[in-house]
């Protein structure tokens, strides 16, 4: 799973509206955009008052999400790690400084 920014989410859903979200969610862009072209006639635009603002806070959650799971991904993770050990000598004894 690549990293995900969420400030450049944030700033891409502001200023594309659901566009935006084709950072972080394919799906999630594809139904915006969607319920937004169906609305916009009907309503005479005022869907965008919604789903604009619903495409910045669903982009941000994704982001965070993606972006937690990209930092507890394989080898970063504390069993991966590797433990801290005590020097010891060449008899497997501590050293003492």
């Amino acid at each position: 799973m690549k990293d995900k920014s969420v400030a450049l989410a944030l700033a891409l859903t502001f200023f594309l509206g659901p566009l935006g979200l084709f950072y972080v969610s394919m799906w999630g862009a594809v139904a915006l955009v969607l319920l937004a072209a169906a609305g916009v006639v009907p309503t005479m635009g005022f869907v965008l008052i919604f789903v604009w603002p619903a495409s910045m806070v669903w982009a941000v959650l994704a982001a965070s999400r993606q972006h937690k799971a990209f930092l507890s991904g394989p080898g970063l993770t504390g069993t991966d790690r590797p433990e801290e050990t005590t020097p010891v000598n060449g008899a497997g004894a501590p050293l003492n400084h």
